[in-house]
């Protein structure tokens, strides 16, 4: 039995569950790097017009 609710609607079994939070994981890791070491936004993905 899942202890989340909402993926247990999703029907996530345990080892799809694991796998999810470790992604969420590495990208809260991978957010706070960035941040840590200010790199800025490639010029790529910046919003063109501030909207």
């Amino acid at each position: 039995m899942l202890a989340c609710p909402w993926a247990a609607r999703a029907r996530l079994t345990e080892a799809q569950h694991g796998e999810l939070l470790a992604v969420i994981a590495m990208a809260a890791q991978t957010n706070a790097l960035k941040t840590a070491l200010q790199v800025p936004v490639d010029m790529a993905f910046r919003k063109v017009g501030g909207h």
